[in-house]
């Protein structure tokens, strides 16, 4: 299977089950594929039990008027768990946020010239789009700027040297404590001098030296 096809419908949040019947694989074929590519499948990383949210730092995000699906992008959590999380402590999200949410999940059908009838998403400024376009480009734009980034950094792992595939390269924060967001899935979609701020915290190591880090087996420099 063509990597980048697999790693385009991965981040667009397809399943392997999904990606299997538009290719018509099956599912396992899909998961070998994705195992053999080191591409994490659709909600394996973002439902990962990371522990919980702390309420003061969720009632900060809640009195910036941010809805649901932005708090969980700030946090690189699912929505899920930041629902969870909201009933927990006896938080809400704001008027505003709440009124902001509910005119962006407001979904009709139209025309899309490269997709022809299906479903257009309401934006913010009440104008329409294809949500389909919509979600190509926003996965687009993430590769663009995770490519930018990995060249503003070095474009190599700085403990083994690896650069041959961008998509093995990932951003380490020295100090996790400083971290606002992962630079990696759905963080990418920011601004990118917030994700240039972001990197300005990390140091660029390839997958596997990443994971050596994060075990204790390897020490950055």
């Amino acid at each position: 299977m063509d990597r980048e096809a697999l790693e385009r419908w991965v981040e667009e949040g397809l399943s392997q089950a999904a990606i299997g019947r538009l290719t018509g694989r099956h599912q396992s074929t899909v998961a070998y594929w994705c195992a053999k590519y080191g591409i994490v499948p659709a909600g394996r990383r973002q439902h990962a039990a990371r522990g919980a949210i702390s309420r003061e730092r969720l009632a900060r995000l809640v009195a910036r008027d941010l809805t649901i699906r932005a708090i969980a992008e700030e946090l690189d959590r699912s929505t899920t768990t930041v629902r969870y999380w909201l009933g927990r402590y006896g938080l809400r999200t704001t008027d505003a946020a709440r009124s902001r949410a509910g005119r962006y999940a407001r979904r009709s059908f139209g025309d899309c010239p490269t997709h022809g009838r299906t479903h257009f998403v309401v934006r913010r400024d009440g104008t329409t789009c294809c949500a389909r376009c919509r979600a190509a480009s926003v996965s687009e734009w993430r590769r663009r700027a995770k490519r930018q980034l990995v060249a503003e950094a070095g474009g190599r792992c700085v403990l083994c040297g690896y650069d041959r595939c961008v998509a093995a390269l990932e951003f380490h924060h020295r100090d996790p404590r400083e971290k606002r967001f992962a630079l990696g899935g759905r963080g990418l979609s920011r601004a990118i001098a917030d994700l240039r701020e972001e990197a300005r915290k990390c140091v660029l190591l390839c997958s596997n030296c990443h994971a050596e880090v994060e075990t204790g087996l390897a020490t950055l420099p």
